[in-house]
């Protein structure tokens, strides 16, 4: 099995510019895919989750509603059974004075307290004011709880606008995917190297330039049949406008920056550089952009490269890959 080094390009892009759903990021193109693919079920989910969150806590300040309830009703049942105690000992010690100022004394405390007796008990302050505090809380959960229930799911229609806004990377990246996976299929002399990029001080034609160069190509497959650069291309387009001018400027431009880079490293040592395009969705195996550019379908990629005449010793393999940079 070949050696894989980097990750495809638009894999990178989308993996960086997604933003977490509930806290986790995806971290392989098979995760954005499976929630691209599964969008109504996570958003479903995820509202049914936040209603059953919020109904908990909703029954959570109801149980604790009927508590501070049922708190209040005992002490009023412990005061009122106090303050019947408190009369019947009044009218003990009426009976049982045996001079006249005490009787007078008791006496009149209780008919206060037969008269006060009519008023209704307060409940404990701190118990009323719990008991507010949780009725207020949870009027507000059940007036908000739609909105809460949108605010959660709102990472969610997030992602799904990404999806449509990247729709383009996305499709890249399932292509550069299934390169790299029939790349993989390679003997293990041979190396893939993902997304090659070039800082060049000057332009690729030799002529200086005022402003930063760069060059990105989609992978590098180095091993003992020589150096191919690969640019893969996953458009709905039929085979015959591959010729695009467009396209062949990006294959020829990279193929002469890579040309460039590794002749300030190895001189006139370097193995020659065969540019390809995969077509994902091409119908032919096999065709030629021009002179300079195949263009491969991935299910004929390994038996193209296996195929060219070996003549990269292990030695110059190794430094080559060394020298490559890759994101």
């Amino acid at each position: 099995m070949a050696k894989i080094h980097g990750i495809s390009a638009c894999t990178r892009i989308l993996l960086n510019k997604i933003k977490p759903i509930h806290g986790k990021r995806p971290t392989t193109l098979d995760e954005i895919l499976f929630i691209r693919d599964n969008y109504s079920t996570f958003l479903e989910k995820a509202r049914e989750t936040a209603s059953k969150q919020q109904e908990d806590l909703i029954t959570s300040l109801t149980h604790e509603e009927i508590q501070i309830d049922q708190q209040i009703k005992d002490d009023i049942a412990k005061q009122e059974k106090d303050r019947e105690a408190h009369i019947e000992n009044l009218c003990c010690k009426v009976e049982e004075s045996e001079s006249f100022f005490p009787m007078i004394k008791y006496l009149l405390q209780y008919f206060i307290a037969i008269l006060t007796s009519g008023m209704g008990i307060k409940p404990p302050e701190e118990y009323v004011r719990k008991l507010r505090n949780v009725k207020e809380r949870e009027s507000i959960i059940i007036r908000q709880k739609a909105s809460f229930v949108e605010n959660s799911v709102k990472d969610i229609y997030e992602t799904q606008s990404f999806f449509l806004a990247n729709y383009s990377f996305i499709t890249g990246a399932e292509g550069e995917e299934i390169v790299i996976k029939a790349l993989s299929g390679l003997p293990d002399e041979y190396h893939i190297i993902n997304d090659v990029f070039f800082d060049l001080s000057c332009n690729i034609n030799e002529e200086k330039s005022t402003s930063k160069e760069t060059v990105q190509i989609d992978h590098v497959v180095v091993g003992p049949t020589g150096l191919f650069l690969l640019e893969t291309k996953n458009w709905e387009k039929y085979d015959s406008e591959w010729k695009d001018e467009k396209l062949k400027y990006q294959v020829h431009r990279a193929n002469r920056a890579m040309r460039r880079y590794l002749k300030a490293k190895f001189g006139n040592s370097m193995p020659w550089t065969q540019s390809v395009v995969i077509s994902i969705q091409s119908n032919q195996p096999e065709m030629k952009i021009d002179q300079y550019i195949d263009m491969i379908a991935p299910s004929h990629l390994c038996e193209y490269i296996r195929q060219k005449k070996r003549h990269v010793s292990n030695a110059k393999i190794n430094d080559i890959v060394l020298s490559i940079p890759f994101r």
